[in-house]
């Protein structure tokens, strides 16, 4: 599958973000594009780290093995988001499982040559130790803000950055309800959606589009029926 028509998908990835434009090119003369289907194992814990990957379309889950059996979700990747640069700098294996949640399309960039290539070129190299320092700043200042926020300032501040993806400050539900509630650290049955604390089943399909938008009449609060009643870009909520 042709690499080029992606590029401005996978570059803009948090460790790529302050590469040079002939930067760029060299490390897209790596990149593989990979398409799974829906379910489809990308790799398993405890196989060897042969590369990491970009989300271009679709999503990723993240999962640990438990020792009931039972698979922990560690983390969701969406377009834009990386994963498995850890166990690709330390030259070990991976130490989850990646699903794809859906039709999903990825770029892979193989272990070996993307070393070579750092190894060769010092400047590309330190500009990806400031991509990563820049990166984990933010990671830590979110760490931070979850920590601060109550159930509703998580879903608050999920509400605002996924609206930010899109200029129209629409929201797609990528995934099923308890995913997202296991991401922002809450129960099931603490996510509403409805200031009366009723959560309709509709509201909670995959794939579903939700749009956040202003009423300065109503007030500050949010509802289902696929759409948050919102002031601003950074809503007030009431669970």
């Amino acid at each position: 599958m042709a690499v080029a028509p992606y590029r401005s998908l996978w570059s803009k990835a948090p460790l790529f973000r302050t590469l040079e434009p002939s930067q760029v090119e060299r490390v897209g003369d790596l990149v593989e594009i990979r398409k799974l289907d829906a379910d489809q194992i990308l790799f398993i814990a405890g196989e060897a780290c042969t590369g990491f990957y970009v989300v271009l379309e679709g999503a990723i889950r993240l999962l640990k093995p438990g020792n009931d059996g039972e698979e922990m979700l560690l983390n969701v990747i969406h377009p834009g988001q990386s994963f498995a640069e850890a166990a690709l700098f330390a030259g070990g294996v991976f130490p989850a499982t990646a699903r794809a949640m859906g039709s999903t399309l990825l770029a892979r960039v193989p272990r070996e040559p993307f070393m070579n290539l750092l190894r060769s070129d010092i400047e590309l190299c330190l500009k990806m130790l400031e991509s990563l320092a820049t990166w984990h700043h933010r990671l830590t200042q979110q760490v931070q803000q979850l920590r601060s926020a109550d159930s509703a300032g998580r879903l608050k501040t999920w509400l605002v950055e996924e609206a930010q993806r899109n200029h129209n400050r629409e929201i797609l539900l990528r995934m099923p309800k308890k995913i997202l509630a296991a991401q922002l650290g809450m129960t099931p049955e603490t996510l509403r959606l409805h200031p009366s604390g009723r959560t309709t089943h509709r509201a909670w399909e995959p794939r579903r589009r939700m749009k956040l938008r202003g009423s300065a009449s109503r007030g500050r609060w949010w509802r289902s029926e696929g759409l948050f009643n919102l002031p601003n870009p950074r809503p007030d909520c009431h669970g």
